[in-house]
Order: structure tokens, then C-alpha cells, then sequence
């Protein structure tokens, strides 16, 4: 028996799908294999009555909300990182907010940069299910 494998592509609204499949060849006169049922979904994050994460997850959602003594700060560059490798950057929108999702919980470093002001640097221990951290910045 041979395997045959074809891609689809679809290109329409700017969008590009892609896909493949494996089919077996039946000889002739033989009834076509059962179709397999499809792989079930992954198990849905825990969640109590009012919708938050539950204690036990393993990621959290964090928004930093950056000020200066005029109000809020637009495009600081906001850095996260932590021990063993997870780092992810941002910058503050005209609110002043970066916002960031499926970060690990546990010890975090923050640092912020933005012309004009000096840098600023904070450890953070990441544990509730979303976290606000409201930073304000110094003039240089």
C-alpha cells in the first residue's frame, strides 16, 4: 500500500491557511479504513465562579501601569524577566499601560526605560492570577 499526502493552501482576506492530511490507498474491491474521530480539545484553564484563574495555574496576566508626575507614560519600554530563560518586552500605550499574558508565575524582574527619565528596576513576585504593578517614573 502507498501513502499519499497533499497541502492546501488558502489565501483569501489576508489570511493563509495551511494544512495537511495522509490518506491510505484501498486496493480495489476493498471497503475505505474508518475515518478517525478528530484529537479532542485540550482541557479548558480552571476557573471559579467569576471567571478568574484558579490558585493552582501556572501563568498569570500582568498590566504595569507607568506614571510620570504629569500623569500617564507613552511609550516606556517595559522588560520582564525571570530566572531560566522567560523574557518578553513592551511598550506602554497612551495610558501608559503595558499589559502581558501566560507569564510564569514566581520572581520577576521589571525594568523600564524612557526618554527623559531614568531607568527603573524592581523585583515583583508574580502570584496572584493578574497582577497591577503601578510604577512611577523619575525625571533625569
Amino acid at each position: 500500500m502507498s501513502t499519499q499526502t497533499a497541502r492546501l493552501v488558502i489565501v483569501g482576506a489576508g489570511v493563509l491557511l495551511l494544512g495537511s492530511w495522509a490518506r491510505q490507498a484501498t486496493p480495489p474491491g476493498q471497503p475505505p479504513p474508518p475515518e478517525q474521530p478528530p484529537a479532542a480539545a485540550p482541557p479548558a484553564p480552571k476557573e471559579d465562579k467569576k471567571g478568574a484563574a484558579k490558585k493552582g495555574d501556572s501563568v498569570v496576566k500582568v498590566s504595569i501601569e507607568v506614571k510620570s508626575e504629569t500623569g500617564p507614560l507613552a511609550d516606556a519600554v517595559v522588560l520582564i524577566k525571570q530566572a531560566g530563560g522567560f523574557e518578553r518586552n513592551s511598550s506602554t500605550n497612551s495610558t501608559g499601560i503595558a499589559r502581558f499574558t501566560q507569564v510564569p508565575r514566581g520572581k520577576t524582574t521589571v525594568q523600564i526605560t524612557a526618554a527623559g527619565f531614568k531607568p527603573h528596576t524592581s523585583q515583583e513576585d508574580l502570584a496572584a492570577p493578574e497582577s497591577t504593578l503601578q510604577i512611577k517614573m523619575v525625571k533625569q
